[in-house]
This record gives C-alpha cells, sequence and structure tokens, in this order.
C-alpha cells in the first residue's frame, strides 16, 4: 500500500511500516487487533501509530493521538464490519456511542451493520434489531442537542427502514418529521413508495 504516510507492507504476523526517513518493523501482535483482510491505508496506517506509540519509536515530535478519540473508535467499528467481525464490531459501536452518544453517523453505520448481521438469521429480526439502534439514536441526538438539520438524518433512516418493513404509517410519519428537521429532504417525500404508504395511510389528504 502507498501512502502520503509511505509504504506499508504486510506479511504473515510481519509489518514493515516505511516512512519517508524511516523504516519501522514490529510483530502483528502489539496491535490491538489485526483484521483478517485487506483494510484502507488510512485505516492501518491508525493501527501502525497505537502499536508504535507501546513501542515508544513514535517521533518525539509527533504528538500522539487519543486512541480513544471519537475518530479512532468509528474507524475500529467501521473495520471490524467491514471483516465480518460482527461481535468486535458491535462492542466498537456501543463504546463510541456512549461515550459520543452525538455521533449521528455512528448510529446509522451501526443500525446498517445490524441488518446486515442478522440478516441470514430472518429479515424480521434484522430489522427488530435496526430499529432498536435507530430509536436509541434518535432518542440520543436530540438529547443531546445535536442541531435538526443533522439529527434529521438518523429520524429519515428510521423511516425508511419501517417503509423497508411494511410499517406505513410509522414510516411517513418519521420521514414527515425529518423533513420539518431539515426541509432539504423533502424530495424523498415524492418517491412513489412514500407516495403510496401516505395514500394508505391517510396521511396524503392531510
Amino acid at each position: 500500500h502507498v501512502s502520503s504516510l509511505g509504504y506499508i507492507l504486510v506479511s504473515g504476523r510481519r509489518i514493515e511500516w516505511w516512512c519517508v526517513s524511516d523504516k519501522y518493523v514490529f510483530d502483528a501482535t502489539l496491535l490491538e487487533s489485526v483484521p483478517s483482510a485487506v483494510v484502507t491505508c488510512r485505516q492501518v496506517s491508525t493501527m501502525m501509530r497505537q502499536a508504535l506509540r507501546k513501542t515508544s519509536v513514535v517521533q518525539e515530535d509527533e504528538p500522539a493521538a487519543d486512541k480513544d478519540s471519537v475518530g479512532d473508535l468509528y474507524e475500529q467499528a467501521l473495520v471490524y464490519s467491514r471483516v465480518k467481525q460482527f461481535e468486535e464490531a458491535c462492542d466498537a459501536y456501543e463504546k463510541l456511542l456512549t461515550q459520543h452518544p452525538d455521533h449521528v453517523k455512528g448510529w446509522i453505520s451501526y443500525a446498517q451493520l445490524q441488518k446486515k448481521r442478522l440478516a441470514q438469521v430472518g429479515v424480521e429480526a434484522a430489522h427488530d434489531a435496526t430499529r432498536s439502534v435507530l430509536q436509541r439514536g434518535v432518542d440520543n441526538v436530540r438529547a443531546a442537542g445535536v442541531p435538526d438539520d443533522e439529527a434529521a438524518a438518523v429520524v429519515q433512516a428510521l423511516g425508511l427502514l419501517e417503509l423497508q418493513a411494511g410499517r406505513e404509517k410509522e414510516a411517513v410519519k418519521h420521514l414527515e418529521t425529518a423533513v420539518s428537521m431539515k426541509p432539504a429532504l423533502a424530495h424523498v417525500l415524492k418517491w412513489k413508495q412514500v407516495k403510496d404508504a401516505k395514500e394508505a395511510t391517510g396521511f396524503a389528504d392531510q
């Protein structure tokens, strides 16, 4: 892999990080977790930095990032999700959202993970788990005082989920609420499936 940080070579348990002027080599066991699939240079470099801090070879003039920062936690959750380590991904999202309940993208990504994780169990189970996460997300972003134009994304995601689940009344209610929070989302109400749902539930006459 090539990035602005240099070259990253992964071979078995040996990891080499070639920077502009230096070369670092260390054992993969120093990492907190090494996904069993190819990840992006940015994701690998984040893990490299965490491992290098443990071995005290990070250059002293470069401040170490907070390993529990919102960016690191979100990145870790995404990596686990992409390599289908679902339990670890759920744990990472729970940690992220417990510390940062206002993280809109985190709630939506966590909901998508639940849908993906339970797809083989059954559609209803997947919808129930996804709904639970999104409802928590709606409650948390509101409680955290997230601006309406940002929080609307979680409400819209919940509405679209209910539409997929055939819960038309709930779907229309959430989608209308999302538009009231962020008018730029109004185009969704023009989708045929949404218009049909409004007619079926009587919302079209309101």
